[in-house]
C-alpha cells in the first residue's frame, strides 16, 4: 500500500550531478566548482528518504534496510580497488588499513575532520576518500529518523505530509547552513564545514521539506498541464545557474561556504519539484532514456570513478596522461553496469555462493592491506628533508642582539603587517611605527626562524622544496634552506620579516622562493609585499610549479609577468622541466621529486643565480 511509484526523472538529475562531479575529480580545473552536484544529491536524498519516513516514520528497520543496500556495492568496489593497487603501486595503500576501516564503519567524514585530510591537502592518495558522502548520508538518516519519528509521536498523524514538519526541516536546513558559514566563512575550517555532519546536511533537510510539503502521489496532472511550460523554464534556468556556478566557483574560496554552498541547494529545491510536476503531466522522451540509467547507476558511478581515477593516474599519467580520463570513465561505467545487471542480483538470488566467492576475493584485498605502507617514498623524501639542519639554533645560554629589529620594525609598512600572527617576528616587545599608526606586533615571543649565519643563498620553499633540500644545500653553494608541508606563498612576507629580525636586520642577498605548489590565490601585491618584507639590495628567484593534475598556469603566468616588471627578479621555470620528465623526476603524484628530480631542481637554481 505504501509503496511510491519510481520517479525515473529524479535519475536524469543523478545523471547531471554524477556528469558535474566525475568531470570536477577526472579533467582538473576544467569544472572547479563541480562539487556543487553534492548538494543536489543530498537534496535529491532528503526527498527520497523523506518520502518513505513520511509513509513510515517508526520503521525500525530503516537504518538496517539502508546498510544493508550501500554495503555490497561498496564491498564490491573496495575488492576490486584494492587487487588493482596491490599490483600497481604500493604508494597507493599507503594508510589503506584506517581508510578501509572509516570507509565500512561509515566514518570518513569524522576521521577526515579529525585527521585534516580533503581531496586538496592530502599529500598521499586516499582510494575511499570519495566514501565521505555514505558516511554523512547514512548519520542524517539517522537524524531524519530521529526528527521524524519525534515528530510524529508528538502530533500523532502521519498518513498526510504537513506544513509544520516542512518548517521544521526548514529550519534544521537553514541552521545547518549557518554552521557551515560560521567554520568555513568565519574561522576558515573548509573540511569542518564540508565534512560535518551539524554544517553540510542542509539540503537534505530541505528535500525532506519538499517531500512534507508535495506529496508527488497526489499531484494532480490536469491541473499542472497548464503549467508545463513554466515549470520547464524553471528546470532550465535552475539547470543553468547551477553550471554557473560550477563554471566560477572553487572549493578553496571562503565564498563557496556562505554563498554557493547554500545556493546550489536553493536551485536544488525548485529544480527536483518542477520535475516532479512535469513527469506528472508527460513521459519523458527516448533520448533521455540512457542519461535515466546513467542517474539510476550513479551510486555506483560515485563509488567506482574516484580510486579507479588514483590508480589510474597513477599508472598512465607520467607516459599517458590524456589516456587516464577516458579510461578511468570507461571502465567506472562497465563496472557499474556489472555491479546493476550482474553482481546485485547474484548476490540477493544466491546468497551462499556469494559468500563463497566473497572470501576467495577477499585474498588479494586481504594481502594489500597487510603489504600496506605506513610511509609513502613521498613522505620519506620530504621527512628525510625535514631532518636536515642548515644552521645551529640560538641556545637558550646565548643572547642574540636584537638592535637590527629593532631599527628594522620602523621600516615595516601597511602591506606587510597583516601577515604577522603573535608567533612570529619579534622575542621581545616591538612597537612597530609607520607614518599613519603605532602598533605593537609581539610581546615575550619565541621566534622559530634560525640564524642565517654567512648564508649567500636564503631558500624558501614548501614540501617539494623540503624533499629536495639535501640536494640544493649539497648543491648551491652557500646556501639556506627553510621549507615545509602546505606552505603558502604569502607566508614568505612573515618569514622574510622575521628573519631580518633575527639577524640584525640584514638578509642573503640572494633569495628563492619556492611556493607555488599548493594552490593559493596570491597576486602581484603579494609577490610585491615579499620585496618590501626583505627590503632593498636583493635579487629575487621565483620557481614556477608543476602541481600533477592540478593546473597552475595562471599562478606560473604571474610570476613570469612580475619578472618581466622587476629588474632584481627571476624566474626559474621548473613547471616546463617537470612536465617534460614526468616519472623520471617525480614521484607516483607527479609533484614531489625524486632522486633525479630534486638534483635537476638544485641545478636550476644554480643555473638561475649563475652570475649573481
Amino acid at each position: 500500500m505504501h509503496k511510491k511509484p519510481h520517479i525515473v526523472g529524479l535519475d536524469s538529475l543523478r545523471c547531471f550531478a554524477i556528469i558535474m562531479i566525475i568531470i570536477y575529480h577526472c579533467f582538473p580545473g576544467t569544472l572547479t566548482g563541480g562539487f556543487i552536484a553534492v548538494e543536489l544529491f543530498f537534496l535529491i536524498s532528503g526527498f527520497l528518504i523523506g518520502s518513505k519516513l513520511i509513509r513510515e516514520p517508526n520503521n525500525r528497520k530503516f537504518l538496517p534496510t539502508r546498510i544493508l543496500r550501500l554495503l555490497p556495492p561498496l564491498l564490491i568496489c573496495m575488492i576490486i580497488t584494492l587487487t588493482l593497487a596491490y599490483f600497481a603501486d604500493p604508494d597507493l595503500l599507503v594508510k589503506a588499513r584506517p581508510n578501509s576501516l572509516y570507509a565500512l564503519t561509515f566514518s570518513t567524514n569524522l576521521a577526515n575532520i579529525i585527521n585534516g585530510t580533503s581531496y586538496e591537502s592530502a599529500l598521499t592518495p586516499n582510494l575511499f576518500n570519495h566514501t565521505w558522502f555514505l558516511a554523512l548520508e547514512l548519520q542524517v538518516c539517522l537524524l531524519a529518523y530521529l526528527v521524524f519519528a519525534a515528530f510524529f509521536y508528538l502530533f500523532g498523524n502521519h498518513k498526510t505530509p504537513t506544513k509544520k514538519l516542512s518548517y521544521i526541516c526548514i529550519l534544521l536546513g537553514v541552521s545547518s547552513f549557518i554552521l557551515m558559514g560560521i567554520f568555513g566563512w568565519h574561522f576558515g575550517l573548509f573540511d569542518r564545514a564540508y565534512f560535518g555532519l551539524d554544517a553540510h546536511i542542509g539540503a537534505f533537510f530541505f528535500g525532506a521539506a519538499l517531500a512534507a510539503r508535495h506529496d508527488y502521489r497526489k499531484l494532480n496532472p490536469r491541473r499542472i498541464t497548464r503549467n508545463r511550460w513554466f515549470w520547464m523554464a524553471i528546470s532550465l534556468l535552475c539547470l543553468a545557474a547551477l553550471s554557473v556556478l560550477a563554471f566560477t566557483s572553487e572549493y578553496s574560496a571562503k565564498e563557496t561556504f556562505v554563498v554557493v554552498l547554500p545556493l546550489a541547494a536553493a536551485l536544488s529545491y525548485p529544480l527536483v519539484l518542477s520535475v516532479l510536476k512535469l513527469q506528472t503531466t508527460c513521459t519523458a522522451p527516448k533520448f533521455l532514456r540512457p542519461f535515466e540509467y546513467l542517474g539510476k547507476i550513479s551510486f555506483y558511478l560515485y563509488l567506482f570513478h574516484w580510486p579507479l581515477y588514483l590508480i589510474f593516474k597513477n599508472f598512465f599519467f607520467a607516459s599517458l596522461p590524456w589516456l587516464v580520463a577516458p579510461l578511468t570513465i570507461l571502465i567506472s561505467l562497465g563496472l557499474s553496469v556489472f555491479t546493476d545487471k550482474l553482481a546485485l542480483p547474484f548476490i540477493k538470488k544466491h546468497k551462499i555462493a556469494s559468500l563463497v566467492i566473497l572470501v576467495l576475493a577477499l585474498i588479494v584485498p586481504v594481502l594489500s592491506l597487510i603489504k600496506a605502507p605506513t610511509v609513502s617514498k613521498i613522505e620519506e623524501s620530504i621527512n628525510a628533508g625535514a631532518e636536515i639542519s642548515t644552521s645551529e639554533e640560538l641556545t637558550d645560554e646565548q643572547t642574540p642582539d636584537y638592535s637590527g629589529a629593532i631599527n628594522f620594525s620602523e621600516t615595516l609598512t601597511d602591506d606587510i603587517l597583516p601577515y604577522f600572527s603573535a608567533s612570529t617576528a619579534f622575542a621581545k616587545v616591538n612597537v612597530v611605527k609607520t607614518t599613519t599608526t603605532t602598533r605593537k606586533i609581539s610581546s615575550s615571543v619565541t621566534t622559530n626562524v634560525q640564524s642565517l649565519g654567512n648564508a649567500r643563498v636564503l631558500v624558501i620553499g614548501d614540501s617539494v622544496v623540503l624533499g629536495a633540500k639535501g640536494t640544493i644545500l649539497s648543491t648551491v653553494s652557500g646556501s639556506y634552506v627553510d621549507a615545509a608541508k602546505n606552505r603558502q606563498m604569502s607566508k614568505a612576507i612573515s618569514l622574510l620579516a622575521s628573519y631580518r629580525a633575527k639577524n640584525n636586520g640584514n638578509l642573503p642577498y640572494i633569495i628563492v622562493i619556492g611556493l607555488a605548489t599548493n594552490y593559493s590565490n596570491f597576486s602581484t601585491a603579494t609577490l610585491q609585499s615579499i620585496l618590501n618584507a626583505a627590503g632593498d639590495g636583493h635579487q629575487f628567484v621565483f620557481i614556477t610549479a608543476y602541481a600533477g593534475s592540478q593546473p597552475r598556469d595562471s599562478q606560473n603566468n604571474l610570476l613570469k609577468n612580475f619578472a618581466a616588471s622587476h629588474a632584481n627578479v627571476r624566474v626559474a621555470d621548473w613547471a616546463s622541466i617537470a612536465v617534460n620528465n614526468l616519472g623520471t623526476y617525480t614521484w607516483s603524484d607527479n609533484i614531489h621529486l625524486r632522486p633525479a628530480g630534486a638534483a635537476a631542481y638544485a641545478n636550476l637554481i644554480n643555473s638561475t643565480i649563475g652570475g649573481l
